[in-house]
C-alpha cells in the first residue's frame, strides 16, 4: 500500500513535505478465495483474524470474494478453480486434468470465450505451476532426505563410528550409491572437524 502511494504521489508530483493534506484515495483491499471454506462474512478485519489485541491501532478490512456466479468474470475464476479441484482429484496434477476442467468450463459457458481462445496457453501455464509445485515439494523432500543422512553421519561420528561403518548404514538404509554416500560423509566430517 505504501509503494502504491508513493506511485501516486510521484505521478502526481505531490510533495510530500507539503503542509497541506493531500488528496488520498480511499484503498480497498480484495482477496479472491477459491478453495471450499465457507465464511460467516465478506470482510475480513486484520485485528480479529490475526492480532491478539483488540485495540490494536491498525486495522485492515479486507474484502473476500469467494462465490461462484456465472454472471461475472471473478465468479466465474472461482468456478474455474473449483472444477479444476475436482479433476485434479480425478486425474492428478496432469494434462488430462486443464484439459477436462477447459471442456467443463466450455460446456458450461464459464470463461468460454477466454477458453476458447486462450486453450494453449492456459494449458502450458497451468502444467507449468504444476511442474514448479513439484519441483518445490520435490525439493523439499530432498532436503529433508539430506537432512536425515547427516543426521545419521553425526550420529556414527558421535559414538565414534569410522566412516566405513557411516558408508554402510547410509547405503543400507537410504538406497543410494555408495560413492554417493561418500561424498556426504567427506563433506560432514570435512565441515565438522
Amino acid at each position: 500500500m505504501a509503494a502504491t502511494y508513493q506511485d501516486y504521489l510521484t505521478e502526481r508530483e505531490y510533495s510530500i513535505h507539503s503542509v497541506k493534506r493531500l488528496p488520498l484515495p480511499e484503498p480497498e483491499f480484495y482477496v479472491i478465495y477459491t478453495g471450499q471454506r465457507h465464511f460467516e462474512s465478506d470482510t475480513i478485519s486484520m485485528r480479529d483474524a490475526f492480532w491478539q489485541n483488540p485495540n490494536a491501532n491498525l486495522d485492515l478490512i479486507v474484502k473476500v470474494i469467494h462465490t461462484e456466479n456465472k454472471s461475472d468474470i471473478i465468479g466465474q475464476y472461482i468456478i474455474f478453480s473449483h472444477v479444476l479441484d475436482a479433476q485434479i482429484k480425478l486425474y492428478g496434477r496432469n494434462r488430462l486434468a486443464v484439459e477436462e476442467t477447459i471442456r467443463i468450463c466450455q460446456d458450461e459457458d464459464v470463461l468460454k470465450e477466454y477458453l476458447d481462445t486462450r486453450k494453449k496457453e492456459v494449458i502450458d501455464i497451468m502444467i507449468t505451476l504444476f511442474d514448479q509445485e513439484y519441483a518445490v515439494k520435490a525439493y523439499v523432500k530432498d532436503m529433508q532426505r539430506i537432512s536425515r543422512i547427516e543426521a545419521t553421519i553425526e550420529d556414527c561420528k558421535f559414538y565414534g563410528f569410522s566412516k566405513d561403518v557411516a558408508l554402510h548404514r547410509i547405503v543400507t538404509k537410504y538406497n543410494i550409491p555408495e560413492r554417493q554416500a561418500q561424498e556426504y560423509i567427506d563433506e560432514y566430517w570435512e565441515k565438522h572437524n
